[in-house]
């Protein structure tokens, strides 16, 4: 007898399956001292409906508490990511910020600077302005004394004597004054005899020498007053007060 537990096919007949051994089935199982598969019923296994719906209410419960859960874990994180976020940008944005600060300082100062150079510049100009008005209003006020004629040059005349740094000295053997005056001929016109009567001194007429100017000439040097001079004489003088007021 073969104690193979498979039947192969080739063997399946009458006669060749009588070679096999048969094992009778038993279904009893094992039973604890006491019990009987007929003391419980079937349905003992089985749940309620209500069984059912409150397992089913559990399952909810736990899966709706594991979704607030996650969601207040990602608050927390979308929180955490945005106060990181908002230092790093807070941060980033003040070193902007006091960067464009500084440079709007600088604009302003460079702009003030210009302006002050720009105030002082005009202050210059004005002030070199006033001064050529002021010299224009001077040489017409002497034009307009020059015009009067002897009323002008003879009291010039007179202050240039009184107050020449020459010696007054009589003529020379030649019979040459030791002072000789040089105006212009029409000054000297308008002065007439009164200008002759200075005692070793001399007149003579020069037309190279504008209205209102003299030039007095003598052994020891030449004093010029010209109007041309006296013009140079002031403008030295004003602007030595400039520099000093500066």
């Amino acid at each position: 007898m073969s104690v193979e537990r498979v039947i192969p096919a080739r063997h399946v007949d009458l006669d060749a399956i009588e070679a096999f051994p048969y094992f009778a089935a038993d279904f009893s199982g094992q039973m604890e001292d006491g019990e009987s598969l007929d003391d419980e019923p079937l349905s003992s296994e089985l749940t309620t409906p209500e069984e059912d719906a409150r397992r089913l209410a559990s399952v909810d419960q736990i899966i709706y508490e594991k979704l607030q859960q996650a969601e207040r874990d990602a608050h927390d994180v979308a929180r955490k990511a945005y106060e990181e976020g908002f230092q790093a940008g807070e941060a980033e944005g003040r070193t902007f910020g006091e960067s464009q600060y500084k440079a709007q300082i600088q604009r302003l100062d460079a702009a003030l600077g210009d302006l002050s150079a720009s105030l002082d510049l005009n202050a210059k100009v004005s002030q070199e302005e006033l001064l050529a008005l002021t010299l224009a209003m001077a040489e017409y006020l002497a034009a307009r004394e020059v015009q009067d004629g002897a009323s002008t040059i003879a009291p010039l005349l007179a202050r240039v004597l009184e107050s020449h740094p020459f010696p007054e000295g009589d003529a020379d053997l030649q019979g040459r004054p030791g002072l000789t005056v040089l105006m212009n001929s029409r000054d000297l016109d308008l002065l007439g005899p009164s200008a002759r009567n200075h005692p070793g001194v001399g007149v003579r007429e020069d037309d190279t020498l504008s209205r209102g100017s003299l030039r007095v000439e003598s052994a020891a040097g030449v004093l010029d007053a010209t109007l041309e001079r006296r013009r140079v004489r002031l403008l030295e003088l004003l602007h030595k007060m400039r520099e000093r007021e500066g």
